[in-house]
């Protein structure tokens, strides 16, 4: 029981924060100057991800986790220098962090959210209608069809002082909306509320540009990209967005 509360612990920890860590400490090191020769001891170190960099600076890591289950996620070859602690707490206690892990990272998501949506309401939002009649987006994946069905939502609903879309459109939100998100854009009653959906259609359309699934057009698609949508009956084989 212990060690699958800690796996929790340590994975929620992992996920959040693995991206930055991995910044923060090869930035650490390269700073550092020249490093004193010996031992490194690597307090939590989970699945041992960091711990080829610190080897790299070191001549000898010594790596340990509170989780077993996280240790023996570790790659093969890092086996000999991880080496896990068995907890001194009990279970409740662990049970109780992961609740307040969980309990933070939903607050804090709720704050980026507000943040978010009160500087895009209150500046960028004005722009959206001009950006969406400047443009033309095409696309021929029809993955990517729900966004850019909620484009032309968007551009319908130009002018419009509605605070949620009508119940009769059809609103995509598979592919579109985030799952941390939904309980954002969607009310206890149904409804879709416009400025967020905007903010989720926007961050799509920016992953699908990137991607070059979708592109302005005048622009040059992936020209090397193979065709992921062939045309049949029902699909012409290119999804654009009303002008």
């Amino acid at each position: 029981m212990q060690d699958q509360v800690l796996g929790q612990v340590a994975r929620l920890g992992q996920v959040a924060h693995a991206h930055l860590a991995t910044r923060f400490l090869t930035d650490a090191l390269a700073r550092g100057g020249p490093l004193p020769s010996g031992i490194c001891l690597e307090l939590g170190s989970g699945t041992g991800q960091h711990t080829p960099l610190l080897a790299d600076a070191f001549d000898h890591v010594i790596a340990v986790d509170l989780a077993r289950q996280m240790v023996r996620r570790a790659p093969a070859q890092l086996a000999p220098r991880l080496e896990a602690i068995y907890p001194v707490v009990g279970a409740g206690t662990l049970a109780d962090i992961v609740a307040e892990a969980k309990a933070n990272e939903k607050v804090f998501n709720q704050r980026v959210r507000i943040k978010l949506r009160g500087s895009y309401s209150r500046h960028y939002r004005r722009g959206l209608p001009k950006l969406l009649r400047a443009l033309a987006f095409r696309c021929n994946n029809t993955t990517f069809q729900p966004v850019m069905d909620a484009l032309n939502l968007l551009q319908r609903y130009d002018g419009s002082d509605a605070v949620f879309y009508d119940r009769a459109k059809t609103v995509p939100i598979e592919h579109v909306v985030p799952e941390d998100w939904q309980e954002a854009v969607v009310d206890e009653r149904g409804r879709v509320e416009r400025i967020p959906y905007e903010l989720c259609v926007l961050v799509a359309l920016r992953k699908a540009i990137r991607r070059r699934e979708i592109w302005v057009e005048g622009g040059k698609p992936g020209a090397t990209r193979r065709p992921t949508c062939r045309p049949t009956s029902t699909t012409t084989g290119t999804c654009t967005t009303r002008r």
